[in-house]
């Protein structure tokens, strides 16, 4: 499955999805490095699309996708620190 159709899919987050990565906030963007950026399909701000839903829970900054295959993404979750 794409990673954007998995987040299309997705009731709390269906309308979060963002191209490469632009759901991350520039300062936690900055602090990331991908050999390929090309395999980013896309990204979401887990954190904020959540906040609302889950008050005081703990959950990850955001979820990146990372193609696979043309039809296939691998989901990466990052927390960031600092």
């Amino acid at each position: 499955m794409r990673f954007q159709d998995a987040v299309a899919s997705s009731n709390d987050v269906r309308d979060c999805y963002r191209d490469g990565l632009q759901a991350l906030l520039e300062r936690d963007r900055n602090r990331l490095s991908c050999q390929d950026t090309r395999k980013i399909s896309g990204s979401l701000n887990l954190d904020a699309a959540v906040a609302g839903l889950y008050p005081g829970q703990p959950c990850w900054d955001y979820a990146i996708g990372i193609k696979k295959t043309e039809f296939t993404d691998k989901a990466i979750w990052v927390e960031v620190q600092g």
